[in-house]
């Protein structure tokens, strides 16, 4: 009887051991959940305070893209109205305009310029400034050499000699006055010239009217002041 209470005791012994350590398995797992679900709740804290500062500069960012792109759309029709008065401009002055880059090739020209050198603009964009301007002198026919190179390297205004011509495309031949200014950037450095120049055939043709006129009336003041001085002799 004693052994069999003892078998007893022995095997509920065994049955409150396997529920102890089933306790303890469940408070170990609990142990390790805790920590668990703890880091993970943080790590979603993390996660959604992350998310939200991503939000938060997204929507900066495109705030500040937006107003970059109004500043942009202003910028863009501040400089349209800018070209469109400037082409209104060269349209109507009465001089002759033709611009180039830093490497002496043509980038600007308004109508006055085309009519005179019979080059068109589109034609001319990007041509060397020689190939479009050609210039020689009205005495000799000789080639001139053009004032751009040195305005180029020297950043230097110059003009045109007298007794100059401009020899269009087409061949045909006009006297012009010319000068040629350096364009300068924000930094101040050379970043292209621009040539203005008028056809002054018509100023040369008065010029050499009047200057005969002048002769005439010379020649003729000096008659008259013969003829007084022989009229004086024959009083006397």
């Amino acid at each position: 009887a004693e052994t069999r209470q003892l078998e007893l005791q022995m095997l509920d012994s065994d049955v409150h051991m396997g529920d102890l350590a089933k306790i303890i398995l469940v408070v170990c797992a609990l142990a390790l959940l805790v920590p668990i679900s703890i880091s993970y709740q943080s790590h979603q804290g993390v996660q959604n305070r992350l998310k939200n500062l991503l939000h938060a500069e997204t929507k900066h960012l495109l705030e500040i893209q937006e107003d970059v792109n109004r500043r942009l759309v202003r910028a863009n029709a501040a400089l349209q109205y800018s070209e469109n008065k400037l082409a209104v401009t060269l349209d109507s002055i009465d001089d002759a305009v033709i611009a180039t880059d830093a490497q002496g090739n043509v980038t600007l020209m308004n109508p006055l310029s085309e009519h005179l050198t019979g080059w068109t603009r589109a034609a001319a964009l990007g041509k060397p400034i020689e190939e479009v301007f050609h210039i020689v002198n009205a005495e000799t026919g000789l080639s001139v050499i053009l004032p751009v190179r040195r305005t180029l390297a020297e950043g230097i205004t110059l003009s045109l000699e007298d007794f100059t011509k401009v020899i269009s495309r087409d061949g045909l031949e006009c006297d012009i006055a010319d000068s040629c200014a350096p364009i300068r950037d924000s930094n101040g450095e050379v970043g292209g010239a621009v040539l203005v120049f008028r056809d002054v055939t018509e100023r040369k043709r008065l010029d050499q009217t009047l200057q005969d006129k002048n002769t005439d009336l010379e020649k003729a003041t000096s008659v008259a002041q013969t003829a007084n001085r022989a009229k004086s002799d024959f009083l006397s």
